[in-house]
């Protein structure tokens, strides 16, 4: 029986990602995209530890407005914030980027109820891996 180990993993090619967002200045924060507020609220939330559980969309919100991050449409409300999110996935399949990764999920605990959507912030390494 032959084993192979594998010394040194290939690096990963950003290309290969969906969508990564790599900005490190924060000299307009009135000019972010909602993709770079959720990265900007995931830094801030990994700095402080609380990016462990899911999230849900009023929760997103209520850090967003307690960290006073600013954006390009200037509101911070759940519901609002929720169709900009939702308008921003549909176009961009993975929110990633200075060191944060975005994972998302939706519910749809009653058939007449809208879906809920949960965020996850988790911390992303250079070699694009996650813990």
């Amino acid at each position: 029986m032959t084993t192979i180990t594998v010394k040194n993993r290939p690096e990963r090619d950003p290309s290969t990602c969906d969508y990564v967002l790599n900005y490190t200045s924060d000299d307009k924060p009135w000019d972010r995209d909602v993709g770079q507020l959720l990265i900007k609220l995931g830094q801030k939330l990994i700095e402080l530890n609380h990016h462990e559980e899911w999230l849900s969309m009023a929760q997103v919100a209520a850090y967003a407005r307690r960290y006073r991050l600013r954006w390009r449409e200037n509101t911070l409300k759940a519901k609002a914030l929720k169709q900009y999110i939702l308008d921003y996935l549909n176009r961009n399949a993975d929110i990633r980027g200075s060191g944060v990764k975005v994972e998302f999920r939706t519910e749809k605990p009653d058939p007449k109820r809208v879906e809920d959507l949960y965020f996850k912030f988790r911390r992303m390494h250079p070699d694009g891996t996650c813990h």
